[in-house]
């Protein structure tokens, strides 16, 4: 009975100092959310996400002078809104209507309708005549040659091009940037390759000629971290890897 009355004791100590602590942890987390509203309400600029911006409970509260949305294509035009009305003065769109879609896997009509199209589609914003788009169409990353190709097929050869081109890797490219490689006579055929529920597709040939290329190129002395095996199958990227890996000394290159 003794022993008894003794644990009832300590049992109760112990439920006042847990009840402490938890007083404790509440004046801690109110002073951080304190802390957190502070440093908003005095912030002259605030990133975040566009999800973040509407989810978060003390940036939901909060008005903008201005409001700059980037990659705005591939923003879903409800969360879009959300962020945008916030805006007191102007919002400013910042993307390329070329450029990927809002991902939305849904078939309905009328969830594609407010998910599967980019503000340009809904504002008219892809017509560069109108006074509220600005176009920049001077591009610093491809090649002249690469970049016409990219402007002819989705820019109506409106992109301008500023790039220091360096000389070409392989002297069989001649001054080319860009090589495209005919197979038709050596055998290249695409098979099928299970993988899970599903399949993906796998090219011996192409994965042999690819290696070949990296070899040559490691020759040239070109760095491992400067090559990229890029190629829309899974099954395709984990065979060429396979390939790689008995070759050690491209065992760093990378794979999309």
């Amino acid at each position: 009975s003794q022993n008894i009355e003794d644990l009832e004791i300590k049992i109760d100590v112990y439920h006042r100092k847990i009840d402490k602590l938890k007083r404790k942890s509440s004046d801690l987390e109110r002073a951080v959310e304190k802390a957190d509203e502070m440093v908003l309400s005095n912030a002259l600029i605030i990133f975040a996400t566009l999800s973040r911006s509407h989810i978060d409970s003390d940036l939901y509260k909060m008005e903008f002078d201005r409001v700059f949305i980037d990659e705005a294509s591939m923003a879903p035009l409800p969360q879009l809104f959300l962020t945008a009305f916030r805006a007191k003065k102007s919002v400013y769109l910042f993307g390329d209507p070329k450029q990927l879609a809002p991902i939305c896997i849904s078939e309905r009509e009328e969830v594609r309708k407010w998910f599967a199209r980019d503000i340009y589609q809904y504002a008219g914003l892809d017509d560069s005549s109108k006074s509220s788009v600005s176009e920049l169409r001077t591009q610093h990353r491809m090649p002249e040659e690469l970049g016409e190709l990219v402007s002819n097929l989705f820019y109506h050869n409106k992109l301008e091009h500023d790039v220091k081109e360096s000389n070409s890797i392989f002297p069989w490219m001649g001054e080319r940037k860009v090589v495209v490689l005919n197979t038709d006579n050596q055998g290249a055929i695409c098979n099928k390759h299970k993988t899970g529920r599903g399949y993906s597709r796998v090219n011996i040939v192409h994965a042999v000629i690819a290696l070949n290329i990296f070899k040559e190129a490691e020759e040239l002395n070109v760095a491992a971290d400067q090559m990229a095996y890029i190629t829309p199958y899974r099954a395709q990227a984990e065979f060429f890897g396979s390939l790689v890996l008995k070759n050690r000394n491209n065992s760093k290159a990378n794979f999309l």
